[in-house]
């Protein structure tokens, strides 16, 4: 997981990727504690607010390139 600043650094193409392998993770992880191999319900709930603010960052880019064109 990169920081918000280093999410914040990012275009929205690396944003989108980032956002792509973060749902995968999450999605892995989940997998897991369904499946009772480990007890990562914090990791998982990381993960909830890390797309959280890649998703956030995203809608503001739009809305830049929106208001900027």
């Amino acid at each position: 997981m990169l920081s918000l600043q280093e999410l914040i650094n990012l275009d929205p193409k690396n944003l989108r990727e980032e956002l792509t392998k973060a749902k995968k993770e999450k999605i892995k992880i989940e997998m897991a504690l369904k499946m009772k191999q480990d007890k990562k319900t914090h990791i998982n709930d990381q993960y909830k607010h890390y797309i959280g603010q890649i998703m956030t960052l995203l809608t503001l880019a739009n809305r830049t390139k929106e208001s900027t064109s």
